[in-house]
């Protein structure tokens, strides 16, 4: 298995790459330790650590297409807050039934301190805002992709290994969908 990923995390980097996703250390994804101290010491298995991290990371995608839905200027955008909204809500009610029925009582991630600053976002409006949220988006769904393609690799569960595939999946899917739109709505 540490074969498997030591080889998988190198073309995990590449793939990443290719399609733009650079938010990510080329380092940590080809294996080479850059991660705090405070996480290294973290025992959790990797499927915890994933459930841990996927909900914080679609709590705030939540909060963002609530906003979405509020202040969108194109009908499209709000559609497409509500449907990532009811996915991701799904999502976690899924995911917490893993935790439960697969890792009772391993303690939860810390989540104090983690999560976006939305200020800036529900300070805009009109198509501004339509930029904004994508703009946000489009940073945002790489974390996503990379802890779905990550928990391919070294996650214990098949189900959730299989959830983290279609997690990156849709995600790219969605990615590509917001660019398009950024470019054709940057425009107008």
């Amino acid at each position: 298995m540490k074969k498997t990923i030591a080889v998988a995390r190198p073309l995990m980097a590449l793939a990443l790459l290719s399609i733009g996703l650079t938010n990510f250390s080329v380092n940590a994804l080809a294996g080479q330790e850059s991660v705090s101290s405070a996480e290294s010491r973290d025992r959790r298995p990797f499927d915890v650590k994933f459930i841990d991290e996927m909900t914080t990371h679609h709590l705030d995608g939540i909060e963002m297409a609530k906003i979405a839905i509020e202040k969108s200027f194109h009908k499209e955008l709000r559609e497409m807050a509500k449907k990532m909204m009811t996915d991701q809500q799904r999502d976690i009610q899924k995911m917490s039934e893993w935790r439960e029925r697969f890792y009772p009582g391993i303690r939860s991630f810390d989540k104090k301190g983690v999560g976006m600053n939305m200020g800036k976002l529900r300070s805009k409006s009109g198509v501004e805002f339509d930029l904004a949220f994508l703009d946000s988006m489009i940073t945002h769904h790489p974390g996503a992709i990379y802890l779905g393609l990550e928990v391919t690799q070294r996650g214990q569960v098949r189900d959730i290994r299989d959830f983290g595939q279609n997690t990156a999946n849709k995600q790219l899917n969605e990615l590509d969908k917001m660019r398009s739109q950024r470019e054709a709505w940057a425009g107008h």
